[in-house]
């Protein structure tokens, strides 16, 4: 590699079924098994502007999931540029756990994202109140790209 660098607006990683992102820092390569560990299920709670979405393996595939999901994430985005805090920490405070499994049930999940949105102004509310209790968050600086390289070799 020759050190260069550039600038992302969005990534795309297709994994497959083997669910792995080795291209990011050890410390962000959060998967048990085929889980990602993200609350929300997209968001670490200690790290903000990393998302992870479709990594569930869902009956029927994740396509109609993707479709109903799209516009809460995009509320949820629209959130976290309000927020000094991940929006992973906020789901974790209001009760959200991690996720067991890969699984998904997607009537299950279609009633948890009406859910989510019929209570998305009180989300807005507790997002708020949680992110004025950190008001000193910033990611915890990651190792830079050379020393990653220098480990791997």
């Amino acid at each position: 590699m020759d050190g260069s660098r550039e600038a992302f607006d969005l990534i795309v990683c297709a994994t497959g079924y083997h669910v792995a992102y080795p291209f990011l820092p050890t410390e962000l390569q959060r998967v048990e098994g085929a889980v990602v560990q993200c609350y929300g299920g997209s968001s670490f709670n200690d790290y903000k502007g990393l998302y992870f979405i479709g990594w569930g393996e869902a009956r029927g595939g994740v396509g109609s999931l993707i479709t109903a999901y799209g516009s809460l994430f995009t509320r949820c985005l629209q959130l976290q540029n309000e927020l000094n805090v991940p929006i992973g920490l906020v789901f974790k405070e209001i009760g959200q756990h991690l996720p067991k499994t890969h699984l998904a049930d997607p009537q299950a999940i279609f009633r948890q994202l009406k859910f989510a949105n019929l209570l998305f102004n009180w989300l807005v509310k507790k997002a708020h109140q949680i992110d004025a209790l950190h008001p000193n968050f910033s990611n915890r600086p990651l190792p830079s790209l050379q020393s990653i390289q220098q480990v791997q070799s």
